[in-house]
Formats: structure tokens, C-alpha cells, sequence
């Protein structure tokens, strides 16, 4: 009897010291979860999160791909957040009360040009210890607002860039290297021409919201790209409606009596369809032109060349729900030149017309899991249309003074890119240090279609004797032999890459970041 009645007194004492222990650490083991995503409720990654408590110093965290942030063990009290990232509005939740709150959404604005009074901060840039490639940005108001000439293109303020270079056709050249080298991104999918690696897209500089230049220590996703990646980043409406117009003032010009010279207005519009479900976005672009070539050799009528060029934007995205996000996109650009290269020494009929058309269209699915995985897949398309094409039927003649009839060459092509990606982002995994990992899959399909029309060029006898210009195989009053001459080719390419990487980054402390990369790619 005295043995059972110890045992139950001291059951008793022990059930009671194990109940005390678990309340103990259930107190002292809560997790505060806090989610960043901007706006249009798209997960931010790699923001900097900083809690501070009366108990506690303060306490740092960074988002991963799904925007997420732990805490653990943390004690009940009043803490202060603060969340900010570069090129976003930082934000500032005074008091919280934890563990009343445990999970928090937090929603970072981007930084914008804005023309009405508002109360904001900017986020500080500051050194990402996670960011392993050597990157170079230009946020959406460096665009708009760094002075740079022809600022209805882009590509020229590039220059404004460490290690990008613009050559006389407006292409850059990043780390010394041909564009074509250079893998060009708009929103994610590849943007640079099938055949032969040009930037030739326009887009308003209006619709930009950063452009990102990475040169060295390159994922291995990127691999398609061997000296470097250009990825160009435009917006997305939000809750607000907004309008935006510029450069609608021409320009004229008195060479031969007053006339218009140019002008090149810009429209941006944005705004919901369904406020916190559904929102779109416009940027329009146009140019005009009115060449005036002064000089006496030129018959009146004969001395013009009117350019036009237009370019639209267009962007939707849906929250089907709030862990599902469809993107979707189409960019249209025509330019239409009907005497391309008129000069004195090229005077109508010789030069030809030159008409050229883009389509870019994209759509991509997010989809956040509850455990912190981020999958992702999208279909991008775009197809580069050029279509050179003579005045007329009569025989090209070369002089020292000017070319006349009709220029020689007639060329159509015709590239298309089919692009398919998905990419898994799984959570990160604290093992030794914190460890994230991307896998993806990139299937590229491409094709080329062209087709040229050559027709004899021939030379005129008043060449001086031994003249540079005097092409070898062009004798006086003659043509091109007929081996020379290619009076009909044409061509298609078709080509088709898959390409699978993983990508692994691995951190023991916030200054030793690593990332182990692998690509394997099929032809």
C-alpha cells in the first residue's frame, strides 16, 4: 500500500513536470511566418526582413522563392517589422503581437514614376549576400529619367551600363562580346532574332520596370548565353488606374521651305479589370520620320523618305487563386521604310522599300504550394519578319557619282522560336547551413525560311583607272557573269535544343554563399 501510494504521488509529480516542460517549449518554440509578395500578390524573393522586440535585439531573415520568412522560438511580445528590397517601397509594421499573429503578409509596391503627392521610402540598395553573379541594373526611373539622346530606344541607354557598349547600329555589345553571344530575356523567355542573335525588339521605355545585365559567374541555366544575359523586365498594372503620355510635340524642320521633321509619342495605360483578382497593362510607341535629303542632284519629289515604326505592349495578369498567377503577353512591333538608305549618292528609284515586323507572345503559370515549393511553366513565341524589296525592274547601275534604276537584291525571311520552359524552385533546407535548389527543363524549337532574287549589277566606264569602288568582277558597261549571279535561293533551317540544369546554392554564413550549377543540353 505505501509503495502504490508513492508511486501514484510521484506519477503524479512526473506527468505534471512533463505537461510544464511541453507548455515550456511550445511557448518558447513558436514560429512567426511572414510572406512578402508585391502588389499584384506575386511572391517577392529576396527581400530583407528585420524584427525588433524590447526583449530582443534585432533579427534578420531573407524571402525565399515563394516570398516566405521564418522565425523560429520566438517569444510572446510586441515586435516591429520591417521589410524592404531594392527597387520596391520599403514597408514598416510598427507593432505586432506574437504569437496572436503568427502568420503575416506583408505587400511591397514598386518603385514608379508617380505625378501626385504620396508618403513613401525608398528601400536603400544594399549588398545581397545570395546574389552570386556579377549583376548590373538600371531600375524603370533610371530609364525614364538619365538624360541619353533618341530617347524613344532602349537599346541606347544601355551604355549607361559598366561593360555594355552600342555599336553604330544600336546593338550591344556586353564584355566586348557579339550580341549574338548574349542571351536577351524579356520577362523570362528569349527575345533575341532566330537566326542571327540580334536585339532587334522595341519596347516604350515607359514599360520598363528594370534592365539586369549579368556578365560573370553565370547560372547554368543561363548557359545559352556564353558572354552574359541581358533580361529585360517591364510592369503590370495594380489597383489604380493610370495614364501616361509623352513626347507628343514634333518637330520641324526649314531645310526646303517648313515641314514636319518627327515626332515619336509614347502611351502607357495600366490599371484592374478585377480589383485584387485581374489586371492589364498597354505601352504604346510610335515614331514618324520626314527625311529631307538636301542637295541639288535629287529631281523634286525624289529627295524624301517618310519612316514610320510602331510598337504595343500588352500585358494581363490573373490570380486564379492566390497561390495560382497566369501571366500573359504579346508585343507587336512594324516598321515600314520606303526608301531605305536614300542619300544623294542613292537617289529614287535605287533604294529599296524595307518593311519589317515582330511578334512576341508569352503566357506563364506560378503555382505556390503550401510546403514553400514554386513551380512554374510558361510557352513563349516570337517570329522576326523582314521583307526587302525593290522599286522596280531595271538594271542597277553603279557610278562614282550615284547609283540609279533599281536596287539588285530582293530578300524575304522569315524566323520563328517556339519556347517552352517549366522550373521547380524547391523550399529551402537548413542542413549544415541554409541549402536552396532549381531544377528546370528549356525545350527551344527554331526555324528559318529566307528566299533572295539577285539580278545583274552593272558598272559605269567613267570609273577612274585603278578606283577602289571598281568592283574586280564588274568590267565597264558590263554585268556580273552569270556564275556570280544567284537569281533565285531559297532556305530553311530548322533546329531544336533541349536543355536541363539544376542549380544548388549552399550558405553556412550570410557572407559564404556558394552555388553549384549543371547543364546538360541536346541538339
Amino acid at each position: 500500500m505505501p509503495t502504490l501510494l508513492f508511486m501514484r504521488r510521484h506519477g503524479i509529480s512526473l506527468t505534471l513536470l512533463l505537461f510544464l516542460t511541453f507548455s515550456a517549449l511550445a511557448q518558447t518554440g513558436l514560429t512567426l511566418l511572414i510572406t512578402v509578395i508585391d502588389e499584384n500578390g506575386v511572391a517577392v524573393p529576396a527581400a530583407r526582413v528585420l524584427i525588433r522586440s524590447p526583449q530582443l535585439p534585432g533579427l534578420r531573415c531573407e524571402t525565399d522563392f515563394a516570398g516566405r520568412c521564418r522565425f523560429l522560438n520566438l517569444p510572446a511580445g510586441t515586435y516591429r517589422i520591417h521589410v524592404e528590397k531594392q527597387d520596391y517601397y520599403s514597408l514598416t509594421l510598427s507593432s505586432m503581437q506574437f504569437p496572436a499573429t503568427a502568420n503575416l503578409e506583408m505587400t511591397l509596391s514598386h518603385q514608379q514614376e508617380v505625378r501626385e503627392v504620396v508618403n513613401v521610402v525608398e528601400s536603400p540598395p544594399a549588398i545581397d549576400p545570395a546574389q552570386i553573379s556579377s549583376v548590373e541594373k538600371l531600375s524603370g526611373l533610371d530609364i525614364v529619367n538619365i538624360p541619353y539622346p533618341d530617347t524613344r530606344d532602349y537599346r541606347k541607354v544601355l551604355n549607361f551600363i559598366p561593360g555594355v557598349v552600342n555599336d553604330i547600329s544600336g546593338q550591344p555589345h556586353i564584355a566586348g562580346s557579339e550580341t549574338y553571344q548574349t542571351l536577351a530575356l524579356l520577362d523570362g523567355f528569349n527575345v533575341s532574332q532566330p537566326a542571327n542573335g540580334q536585339l532587334s525588339a522595341r519596347i516604350s521605355t515607359d514599360a520598363f520596370r528594370s534592365i539586369d545585365v549579368e556578365t560573370t559567374r553565370i547560372p547554368a541555366e543561363y548557359g545559352k548565353g556564353s558572354a552574359g544575359v541581358l533580361a529585360l523586365n517591364t510592369g503590370i498594372g495594380n489597383d489604380r488606374y493610370r495614364f501616361i503620355a509623352s513626347n507628343f510635340t514634333p518637330s520641324f524642320q526649314t531645310k526646303k521651305g517648313f515641314a514636319l521633321d518627327s515626332i515619336g509619342p509614347r502611351i502607357t495605360f495600366s490599371g484592374p479589370v478585377r480589383k485584387g483578382k485581374m489586371w492589364f497593362f498597354d505601352a504604346i510607341d510610335g515614331e514618324y520620320e520626314n527625311n529631307l535629303v538636301v542637295s541639288r542632284l535629287l529631281p523634286k519629289g525624289a529627295e524624301t523618305d517618310t519612316v514610320w515604326r510602331v510598337s504595343n505592349l500588352a500585358k494581363a495578369q490573373t490570380n486564379l487563386t492566390s497561390r495560382n498567377i497566369l501571366t500573359t503577353s504579346i508585343l507587336v512591333n512594324h516598321l515600314n521604310d520606303p526608301h531605305a538608305g536614300l542619300s544623294p549618292q542613292n537617289p529614287i528609284p535605287a533604294p529599296p522599300s524595307d518593311i519589317e515586323s515582330v511578334y512576341v507572345a508569352s503566357i506563364k503559370d506560378q503555382h505556390y504550394f503550401s510546403a514553400g515549393e514554386l513551380l512554374e511553366g510558361g510557352v513563349g513565341f516570337d517570329q522576326y519578319n523582314l521583307a526587302l524589296t525593290p522599286l522596280g525592274t531595271l538594271p542597277y547601275v553603279l557610278s562614282p557619282q550615284m547609283a540609279e534604276g533599281n536596287y539588285y537584291l530582293s530578300s524575304h525571311t522569315l524566323a520563328r522560336r517556339w519556347q517552352v520552359l517549366s522550373n521547380l524552385y524547391l523550399p529551402p533546407h537548413p542542413w549544415h547551413g541554409r541549402h536552396e535548389l532549381k531544377i528546370g527543363v528549356d525545350f527551344d524549337w527554331l526555324s528559318y525560311t529566307a528566299e533572295f532574287t539577285r539580278r545583274p549589277i552593272s558598272c559605269d566606264g567613267r570609273f577612274p583607272t585603278g578606283a577602289r569602288s571598281l568592283p574586280r568582277q564588274c568590267p565597264a558597261h558590263s554585268t556580273l557573269p552569270e556564275r556570280l549571279l544567284c537569281p533565285r535561293t531559297a532556305r530553311a533551317i530548322q533546329h531544336l535544343r533541349v536543355a536541363l540544369f539544376r542549380k544548388s546554392t549552399t550558405s553556412k554564413a550570410a557572407r559564404m554563399p556558394r552555388t553549384v550549377g549543371s547543364l546538360a543540353t541536346v541538339c
